[in-house]
């Protein structure tokens, strides 16, 4: 026990030091973190609010916890594909367990999650957009969240380190999910003969389960059941990859 507690601090302590170091010499320093993602939200609200001839007093919280978090889902899965193989003079040099630095990167976007969560909480309250308990959910949702991604980076890194081309090839998947998961626009408009690509979309499931409490509604219960078989599945992947792969590593990067 004393050693968990031990390496997570550890993951915590390097965690904001990367964040420390990414922000050196600046004069905001970690307020560029806040001030990149609200610039970012008001110019996407305010065009395809426009666009889309929206009420922004609905739509620009909409937009807000939607970025959000998609920056935090698609920001670890991108970077997850080359933790290996960026951390390889540590993992020849060195014994850490390797799950530290899937948990370093999770670490890394869950403080940028939650500088975003200071963006939606000023968008909420300047717009007066009310709230219920239901927000609540966002605690326990964000734990299955996390939990995914812990299960899906580890995977997605070993990938990363074996095969070369695993690292561009997920860059262009990312960009292809941005468009069709519903975060600057409503799933409501997207055509009903092709529903069937937002219920496969992972995206589309874990999103909402962080957005729909930000915005004090309850998720769709068809998220918590994908988002539960999508963690058993990956979880079974890993212990395959675990068992019989990822000790070799260290030959990869």
């Amino acid at each position: 026990m004393r050693e968990i507690i031990h390496w997570i601090n550890y993951v915590l302590y390097f965690s904001i030091d990367e964040l420390k170091r990414q922000n050196a010499r600046s004069a905001f320093g970690y307020f560029w973190i806040v001030l990149s993602q609200f610039v970012n939200i008001i110019g996407i609200a305010l065009v395809f609010g426009a666009l889309f001839k929206q009420d922004l007093t609905v739509f620009f919280p909409y937009i807000s916890a939607g970025i959000i978090s998609w920056n935090l889902l698609s920001g670890y899965i991108n970077e997850s594909t080359r933790l290996y193989c960026s951390n390889a003079a540590i993992i020849q040099n060195f014994t850490f367990p390797i799950w530290i630095f899937a948990g370093q990167l999770l670490m890394k976007h869950l403080i940028i999650f939650m500088h975003g969560i200071v963006v939606q909480v000023m968008v909420i309250v300047f717009l007066g957009v009310k709230v219920s308990f239901a927000s609540l959910l966002v605690l326990p949702n964000l734990l299955l969240v996390l939990s995914i991604m812990m299960v899906a980076g580890r995977v997605s890194a070993f990938l990363g380190a074996r095969f070369r081309d695993f690292s561009p090839a997920v860059g262009n998947f990312i960009y292809l999910f941005f468009l069709v998961t519903p975060i600057i626009w409503e799933r409501k408009t997207f055509p009903s003969d092709y529903s069937w690509l937002l219920n496969i979309n992972p995206f589309t499931h874990l999103i909402d389960l962080l957005r729909a409490p930000l915005l004090g509604n309850v998720p769709e219960v068809s998220s918590y059941y994908f988002a539960i078989v999508l963690l058993l599945a990956l979880a079974v992947v890993q212990g395959l990859v675990i068992k019989t792969q990822e000790q070799r590593v260290v030959f990869y990067v």
